[in-house]
Formats: structure tokens, C-alpha cells, sequence
């Protein structure tokens, strides 16, 4: 049984319906996020793999091209942020991508099940 498979299976039957789930990249695939949003409701949010492809270009091309589109102060500091809903080839379902970079030049790119929620929040 792989880590996916038991992640999964541990899911099934401690997590309520309703749940947000965090994971890291490892569990940011179809395996793990189908079953949490198709049956469960739960939604989902994790950092992704830079070789994963969102809308047809690998995220490390993506985040390399992105036109930062905001500005945010998050606890006293600077965020320029963009965010965009699409698919990943090996997640099969809307996720938002969230690509933000901090005063010092640092990016982080996180995804979500939950389209709706602001890119801020994320």
C-alpha cells in the first residue's frame, strides 16, 4: 500500500465532511485530492511540484512568465500576488494556483480545491 493509498484510507475514516486538508507535494495528485473533494467535500490545499504541468506549462515555466497582478500587506509585510483557476494534467479538477513573492524576491506557489477562496487567504 503506497503513502497515497494510506493517507487515503486514513482520510476515510477520521476526517469529517467539511475538513480543509494541508498537505505537501507529495499528496498534491489525484489519488489523494479526488477522493477528498469528489466524496468527502473536504477541501484541499498544498504546495506543488514545480515539474507538475498547470494549464499545459510546468509550474517552474508558469511561475518564471507570471505577471504579479496585486499587492497585499499580510502581518506587516509586502506580497505581490497572483492567482489564476485551472487544471493540473494529474489532478483531473479545478484548483486555484496562488504564486506570491515577498519583499526579499522569495516565491511560494500554493493550490486549493476551494476556487473561491481569495488568493490573500491562501
Amino acid at each position: 500500500m503506497t503513502k497515497n493509498d494510506q493517507l487515503v484510507r486514513w482520510i476515510d475514516k477520521n476526517v469529517s465532511e467539511e475538513s480543509i486538508l494541508l498537505v505537501d507535494s507529495w499528496y498534491t495528485n489525484m489519488k489523494v485530492i479526488g477522493p477528498c473533494v469528489k466524496s468527502k467535500g473536504i477541501k484541499v490545499i498544498g504546495s506543488v511540484r514545480s515539474s507538475l504541468k498547470f494549464n499545459g506549462i510546468k509550474v517552474r515555466d508558469y511561475i518564471a512568465n507570471v505577471r504579479f497582478d496585486k499587492t497585499v500587506k499580510i502581518k506587516g509585510k509586502m506580497y505581490m500576488i497572483h492567482e489564476e483557476i485551472g487544471y493540473f494534467r494529474l489532478i483531473g479538477i479545478p484548483m486555484k494556483i496562488v504564486v506570491s513573492k515577498d519583499e526579499k524576491g522569495r516565491i511560494k506557489v500554493i493550490v486549493s480545491s476551494d476556487i473561491k477562496i481569495d488568493g490573500e487567504k491562501l
